[in-house]
């Protein structure tokens, strides 16, 4: 597995360092006045001048963020959660430019662009001759390359390029999708390293249905959405993780996950799997001589028996619990505010505020 750091591991976060607009409460703005503190939409954005536009572009933030993010110790940078920004060509594109502060600053960077949507089909990608459309489906592997030559072209040899992000918590109907995205980018530029990031060990049903046909079918057969034992989550999760080493792992050596403990109520059957979760991983990673990543919490949600806000040592705990099960890329979600946030100011949702404050 590819380890950009001069040392063993790399740290990052799902943090908004590149984006033409942030968006607040489901409305886009993509320009922010900090000395009036206003707000602009499009239309309010297109109305003005040049000069305003250069001065109060959402895109403005970026060069700072990125200092910001490298001056937290960072070495890797997520750039545009949501995959609305990245464009080809890349020469001239505000990622090229985001790759380059990032560059000047030591990081290497993930770029979405379309492998995070193509790798969330729940069907094969590669449909047969004269099927496949040439975008979302292909009649080949070798057509399904081609493609994601055309969209890498350019970003794969600038230095600060790193890998590519695919599907989030991902249901196993999905791993053969990953699988041939994984492929289709390694052919471009083997040794690129994709993330992945599976689903954590839960009781919830929403868990549940994602690992397996068993699981699924208790679900949505069987129509059973509360009271699963231990038992059957534990073999429902190690049934996930030999689906994914299938079709994915064995092919990247990597394994890697969410799970937020932090939680606004006592709930044992929470943390329980949350530390069984790290061993069972932990255990498949030795055995099949994996890297382990983990996605940590820093943020409360406004559910009221949901996350709560978080202190340095609530983070300390879930990051030395990850040394001591051998995680060796430790992620956050999130430090710096991500695109869309539910409220502003949203320190409770992040490490730091857009001012960089904690």
């Amino acid at each position: 597995m590819p380890s950009y750091t001069d040392g063993e591991f790399t740290y990052w976060a799902y943090s908004a360092t590149g984006h033409e607009y942030c968006q607040i409460n489901g409305v886009k703005y993509f320009g922010w006045n900090e000395e009036t503190e206003t707000l602009y939409t499009k239309e309010e954005f297109d109305a003005l001048d040049q000069a305003t536009k250069d001065k109060v572009a959402i895109a403005a933030w970026d060069e700072d963020a990125t200092a910001l993010y490298a001056n937290a110790g960072f070495n890797v940078l997520f750039i545009n959660w949501g995959a609305t920004m990245y464009k080809t060509p890349f020469e001239g594109s505000l990622v090229e430019k985001i790759m380059d502060w990032a560059w000047e600053r030591n990081i290497k960077c993930f770029i979405y662009g379309p492998f995070h949507t193509l790798s969330a089909s729940h069907t094969s990608l590669i449909v047969g001759e004269g099927k496949g459309n040439g975008t979302t489906t292909f009649d080949t592997q070798a057509d399904l390359n081609a493609y994601a030559a055309t969209q890498l072209e350019g970003v794969v040899d600038h230095p600060a390029f790193y890998g590519v992000s695919l599907i989030d918590e991902a249901y196993y109907t999905q791993f053969d999708a990953m699988g041939q995205v994984y492929q289709a980018v390694q052919s471009v530029k083997p040794g690129v390293f994709c993330n992945m990031n599976l689903n954590p060990m839960s009781y919830s049903w929403q868990a549940m249905e994602r690992y397996c046909e068993t699981s699924y079918n208790w679900v949505n057969v069987d129509k059973r959405t509360s009271g699963f034992t231990a038992a059957e989550m534990e073999a429902s999760y190690v049934e996930y993780l030999n689906l994914y080493y299938e079709k994915v792992g064995k092919y990247c050596g990597y394994i890697g996950y969410d799970s937020y403990p932090m939680l606004n109520y006592s709930n044992n059957n929470f943390l329980y799997p949350h530390i069984r979760n790290a061993q069972l991983v932990a255990e498949y990673c030795a055995k099949y001589d994996m890297r382990f990543g983990h996605v940590y919490q820093t943020y409360k949600d406004s559910a009221a028996t949901g996350h709560r806000a978080l202190d340095e040592d609530d983070i300390e705990w879930q990051v030395n619990m990850g040394l001591a099960f051998g995680v060796k890329d430790h992620s956050y979600y999130t430090y710096y505010p991500v695109l869309n946030s539910g409220s502003t100011p949203d320190e409770d949702h992040t490490i730091v505020d857009r001012n960089g404050d904690p």
